[in-house]
């Protein structure tokens, strides 16, 4: 067994704050990782066990929440530390946010722990294309910047793991167009950008267009949203 989930955790007495923490603890000691779910929120105990890998502590995906309470969470919630976002990519009641929302969401949420089936089974997988996203992007990182942010209206979150970049640009209700400036990038150095975008015009049921681009340092991306939409970026350093 590599690791536990436990949830149902009480949230301030000092009897259960006491045993949590002997729990994380003792999970160290046996090396095993530690998934905390529910009420339970980040407080800093993971720099001392970094075998807490994440908690919920978060109005998650499988509560569906609208697309300006994750604008919001990059604010609020997640700079306390890793927060298990839940995500639900096929479950029908995705009805508050797009696809390319929910895509985005793997990079603007820290969570070294990540799944995409949560209400969801296998089954609904059709082999759509912009999935490869969620097998190429980490869930621990080098470096991370912030291009764009709006609390509850917009973000774009950017994150390196070696010499590969991921973008996640999230919207709330009102339909825009964000500048991506990727001056970031090694300069002279070129990178393929995989573009996963919102297009109402692609024959899945998830409406999620890939597209493919040149791009290096010197490159400004436009990245038109729908309302309560995203985009997902995946940078990919060109071979020699």
């Amino acid at each position: 067994m590599k690791g536990v989930k436990i949830g149902f955790v009480d949230v301030g007495p000092q009897a259960e704050t006491a045993w949590i923490t002997e729990t994380i603890q003792k999970a160290a000691e046996h090396h095993l990782l530690l998934n905390i779910h529910d009420g339970y929120r980040s407080t800093g105990l993971s720099r001392t066990w970094p075998n807490l890998m994440t908690v919920e502590g978060i109005r998650g995906n499988e509560h569906f929440p609208t697309a300006e309470h994750n604008c919001t969470l990059p604010f609020t919630r997640y700079v306390a530390g890793p927060g298990d976002y839940t995500v639900c990519y096929y479950d029908k009641r995705l009805t508050h946010t797009t696809h390319a929302h929910q895509l985005a969401m793997a990079v603007v949420s820290f969570s070294p722990l990540q799944w995409i089936f949560w209400y969801d089974r296998p089954s609904q997988y059709h082999g759509e294309p912009e999935v490869e996203f969620f097998r190429e992007v980490p869930t621990v990182w080098d470096e991370t910047r912030v291009l764009n942010g709006r609390i509850g209206e917009f973000a774009t979150i950017v994150r390196r793991k070696g010499d590969a970049w991921f973008i996640g640009t999230i919207n709330a209700k009102e339909a825009r167009t964000l500048k991506v400036p990727l001056a970031f990038l090694t300069p002279g150095k070129s990178y393929t950008a995989h573009r996963y975008s919102d297009d109402d015009k692609v024959a899945t049921a998830t409406k999620v267009a890939v597209m493919t681009q040149s791009v290096n340092s010197a490159t400004t991306l436009d990245v038109p949203l729908l309302a309560n939409g995203g985009q997902a970026i995946w940078l990919e350093p060109l071979k020699n």
